[in-house]
């Protein structure tokens, strides 16, 4: 059997939605007596589920206005303080979704998908902007998606848009 070497090469961006190496609510340990494992990943105490959406495998997050928003399976879901949920709409799909925000707005990508805009006056909405679905047709479809300088930025496997 191989050996990961996972204690070693986490980091983080000023971009959060760059890092591909961030160890999130888990820290590490090295042994520093023989045993069988050296290298460990340990969760830290005191983060345990406090709640469940039900619509299944939360694919991404994240804190706008003061709510929790939650792609949960092919559901998006926002989440008050007070763990009431809402059912926004349907996402397609069933990876990872990557999420950015400015003000006003959530905008949703899943990289093997569609991609998504939310806002609470217009409620969940599938870009069908011709511009960006010639982009994704001449490139490849959206990957990741950031907000930068008044702009959501997206990006494919060959360009920046």
């Amino acid at each position: 059997m191989s050996s990961i070497p996972f204690t070693n090469g986490f980091y983080s961006l000023p971009a959060t939605s760059l890092t591909n190496q961030r160890c999130v609510n888990w820290w590490t340990h090295i042994s520093e007596l023989p045993s069988g494992t050296k290298e460990q990943l340990l969760g830290f105490s005191g983060i345990d589920e406090r709640f469940s959406t039900g619509f299944g495998k939360t694919r991404g997050s994240i804190v706008f206005k003061e709510k929790l928003y939650r792609v949960d399976g092919q559901n998006l879901v926002s989440i008050d303080v007070d763990l009431n949920q809402v059912d926004l709409g349907l996402i397609t799909g069933f990876g990872r979704v990557s999420i950015a925000k400015n003000v006003d707005t959530i905008c949703i990508v899943d990289p093997n998908g569609n991609s998504y805009f939310y806002d609470e006056e217009n409620g969940l909405v599938q870009i069908t902007n011709a511009d960006f679905l010639d982009i994704e047709a001449q490139n490849g479809r959206a990957r990741t998606v950031t907000f930068s300088d008044g702009f959501f930025v997206f990006n494919t496997d060959e360009v920046i848009f």
